[in-house]
Order: structure tokens, then sequence, then C-alpha cells
């Protein structure tokens, strides 16, 4: 979303993926700076949040988020708005064994430019080198599409009683708004 300067562009940005995280976690997402036209990310204050399913399971989210924050043409009357350019959200077993993530960098590996998914070893121990060596192409994905599958299929237990609909809200939001 459209900010009056690029601090409150950033606030803007980070504001409804801090609500989906708080549907899991009172974790903290950090942005790396304010600058204009330079490679920043969004990441929580520690490497992982702890999460825990209908079994008792503990598992670990992880999350980065590249965005850079882009000018105005008219810096008097336009708005600074944020452009999303890479993220990276990860799901871990106990033991911190990445289970799944997925992933979208086109910067960092220009022969891999779409967005894919990696199934780790974390999945289980027969798991063939070929499949963990994949990156299965994907459409982009929301933070909070990856927060409803971790509820769904992996049964992850929210923190919030209303987190399905905090989700589907901020989806549709980033929908509407996302620069992608």
């Amino acid at each position: 979303m459209p900010g009056r300067n690029p601090r409150e562009a950033v606030d803007e940005y980070i504001a409804p993926l801090q609500r989906s995280l708080s549907c899991f976690s009172p974790g903290i997402l950090r942005p790396s700076g304010y600058d204009t036209d330079i490679l920043l990310q969004a990441t929580f204050s520690y490497p992982t949040v702890e999460l825990m399913t209908v079994g008792g399971e503990i598992l670990h989210l992880s999350f980065v988020q590249g965005f850079s924050i882009i000018q105005p043409l008219f810096p008097k009357f336009g708005r600074y708005k944020v452009r999303t350019r890479s993220y990276i959200y990860q799901l871990e077993n106990s033991n911190h064994q990445e289970i799944l993530g997925f992933h979208w960098h086109p910067e960092n590996t220009p022969d891999i430019q779409y967005p894919h998914m990696h199934i780790y070893q974390g999945a289980g121990d027969n798991i063939r080198q070929e499949i963990r060596n994949i990156h299965f192409r994907t459409d982009r994905f929301a933070f909070e599409e990856f927060c409803q599958l971790l509820i769904k299929e992996f049964r992850v237990v929210p923190d919030r009683d209303d987190a399905e609909e905090v989700l589907s809200q901020n989806l549709r939001k980033f929908q509407n708004y996302k620069t992608w």
C-alpha cells in the first residue's frame, strides 16, 4: 500500500503480514531499513517462530521477504510504494530440519526465475536426493496462503480464534494491492 514517505509505505506493507503472523506467534517482523530503490528484507526478530500442531508436535516457521521502496514519480504529489522482490517461507521439524519451503528469489538465482517449492529431508528419512534437489514450479505464493496451508495440511494450532478470517482478509487485501 502506498505511503507519504518510505517508513509509512513499509509500515503499510508489513502491517498485514504482522497480523497474519499474529495468528501463530507474538513474534515481530522487522524491516532491514527504509532506503529507496535497494533490496531490503522483512524477517522475524529470531530465526524461526515455534508452532504447535493438534497432535502436540513442535514445528518451526521461518520467513524472509525481500522488497524495495519505490519513489513516486512526482514526490510532491505521489506516494511511495513497496514492491515484493523475493520470499522464502519454510517449515522445519522440531530438530530444525527443513520440511517444506516456498521460494521466489529471481535476483539471487538467475537460472531459476520462477516461484518454486522444495521438499526437504525433514519431510522424511527416505526422501530421495533427486526430490530434495527439485525446484517444483508454483504460482507466486502469498504468506497468508502458506499460513492457511499450515493450518489445513499440517494441523498447526493458531493462537487466535479468528485466524482463518484474518488470513482470508489479508489474502484478499494482498491480492488487491500486490505489486508483483
